[in-house]
Order: structure tokens, then sequence, then C-alpha cells
């Protein structure tokens, strides 16, 4: 998920062709109502070697290495799984507009249920029989999509900081010594109250800007 930003700062991203294209880029843990309940800010790729950077090869070759009865002429909506008793591990390959392979150690096959596709041969909407597995899944996904959609609608806005003058102690700026008018090379604003005036005079000891109008008042109960 990208959370939209304008400002200036390094980790700001810039995601083309996306609803939101400036901003920090997360990657997000969300569930089916949307709530995210992890979340990580993408710095960037990391050069350091990942003792995970291979799974995804071997997550790869292990479906390609199941042989499965049904291939993409078979008939649409058929199935075919595999289970590993050992690990409890639940294999199934689908037959769609294409084959689509998914694992599982917590879902079934059972019950089938029939959800309603296009039907590109026959131009036409029908029934086509779905792994319960495949039901599951298409339930709980788009989490993260209904976060987003969340968010834009209860947009919090995100304002960068502002360089702010420390306060001073009362008793230095009403203490009467040492409180010099001074010129400064750039304008700033007069920091008496109701002052709009940007001067480039400035006292010495409090170090803040003030027009000679407000000096003497800024200084006083």
């Amino acid at each position: 998920m990208v959370i939209k930003y304008y400002g200036h700062n390094s980790l700001k991203q810039f995601v083309k062709g996306k609803p939101i294209r400036f901003g920090y880029k997360f990657w997000a843990l969300c569930g089916v109502s949307g709530y995210c309940y992890n979340f990580e800010l993408f710095c960037g790729k990391n050069g350091k070697e990942s003792q995970y950077d291979d799974l995804t090869l071997e997550a790869e070759l292990f479906f390609k290495s199941l042989k499965f009865k049904i291939d993409e002429k078979g008939k649409r909506g058929s199935y075919d799984y595999r289970f590993n008793v050992t690990n409890e591990i639940l294999i199934v390959k689908w037959l769609d507009n294409k084959c689509v392979s998914i694992g599982t150690n917590f879902d079934a096959i059972e019950p089938t249920s029939n959800v309603l596709h296009w039907k590109r041969h026959e131009k036409t909407r029908g029934n086509v029989s779905q792994p319960h597995i495949l039901t599951t899944y298409n339930y709980c996904m788009g989490g993260v999509n209904k976060h987003d959609w969340l968010v834009s609608k209860y947009t919090v806005s995100i304002q960068g900081m502002t360089s702010s003058i420390s306060k001073l102690i009362n008793s230095m700026r009403y203490d009467s010594k040492g409180h010099a008018i001074a010129k400064q090379e750039k304008q700033g604003q007069c920091q008496h109250t109701d002052c709009q005036s940007k001067p480039l005079n400035y006292c010495q000891k409090c170090n803040v800007t003030l027009c000679v109008d407000s000096f003497s008042p800024y200084h006083s109960k």
C-alpha cells in the first residue's frame, strides 16, 4: 500500500500507474475487514542476502514437479489434488480459464460450490464447480485493497515538520539585562504577538526576530 505524501523525504516513493503515485510504500498484512495487522516500511532494495531468497524458485519447482491428471485442455471446473500425509499439506490444481495451483495446511476441497464465471467460447455466463479451498482464498483476498479504500475514505492529513523557535525562559526574557538589537542577513517573522512584519532586526540575547516597535513590548510583562 502507498500512503500519500508530497513533502520532501528520502523515503518517499514514486509508483507509476497507481492511484497514489507519490508517498510512502508499505508492505501490509490485512484481514478480510481491511484491518491492518502488521506493516513494514519499504526502504528500497536490500543488498544483503536473505535466507529466504530461493524459496520462490523452490516453490515453483515443487508445483511443477507434481503430476496431475488435468491440463488446460480438460473440462472447466475439473480439479485434481495431492496430499502429503506426513506434513498434512494439500495441493490442488483447478481448471478455470487457466490452471490454478494452490496449497494449504488448513482448508479442504469439499464442500465444492458453483461460481458464476464468463465462458469465452459460449460467450455467456455459467456455473463452474469450484473447490472450497479456492472459495476461501477468494473470500479472504482483497484485504489490502479494502484497507486502501478505507484510508482514502477517512483521510488523515500528514504534514511535514515546520521549524519552530524554542520557547524562552520568562526569567531571561524579562530580566532587562543585555538585550541588544542587531541586524541579521535575512528577514524573519517578528515574534511579538499580532505583529506581521518581517524585519532584519533581532535580539542578540533571546535570538528571536523583532521589529523596532515590538522590541520593548516583547521584553516587558
